[in-house]
């Protein structure tokens, strides 16, 4: 049983060239609709360990501010550290803030299990990840992921799923 034992560094370079809507000259791939950032430094846990409530408040506020409903997000790219604390915080707060009332799972996924973890340029990866999901139709697979974190309810009672296809 391998339950959340690390991650893999890697390298990338990635680019975005962001343009105003107005002033477009170039394709459109998506639009940002939205950003935040938070970094509490949960201090009961670690310094670098996040706390699930702020987490779960930044995704209301970001989504909410962006005017998106929650129940029309499928799918949500996450940081997926691979490690037991992270993807539990991040998890659990994702199942908090975006999955009351659903009827279906809200998909999850990690770019870092097709690359690795690309340190200065995972966030990026991630947006990378999506576009060009949206541009094929198609998501690509988690890999490498066999035993749910039993302290992440969510995962075990159908509020959010990996994403394999």
């Amino acid at each position: 049983m391998h339950l959340a034992n690390g991650y893999v560094r890697s390298e990338a370079i990635v680019s975005l060239f962001l343009q105003k809507g107005s002033e477009r000259i170039y394709r459109h791939y998506g639009t940002v609709l939205g950003t935040l950032s938070q970094n509490d430094g949960y201090r009961e846990v670690g310094f670098l360990s996040p706390s699930e409530n702020d987490q779960a408040n930044m995704l209301h506020e970001l989504y909410g501010g962006a005017g998106v409903n929650i129940k029309d997000i499928t799918y949500v790219e996450t940081h997926g550290s691979g490690t037991q604390i992270g993807d539990k915080f991040e998890l659990n707060a994702i199942v908090n803030a975006l999955c009351k009332g659903r009827s279906s799972p809200l998909l999850v996924g990690s770019i870092k299990t097709n690359c690795g973890h690309a340190e200065p340029t995972a966030g990026l990866l991630g947006i990378f990840k999506v576009l060009f999901a949206a541009q094929k139709h198609m998501l690509p697979a988690n890999l490498h992921f066999e035993t749910p974190n039993p302290k992440i309810p969510g995962l075990f009672d159908g509020r959010v799923k990996v994403n394999f296809s």
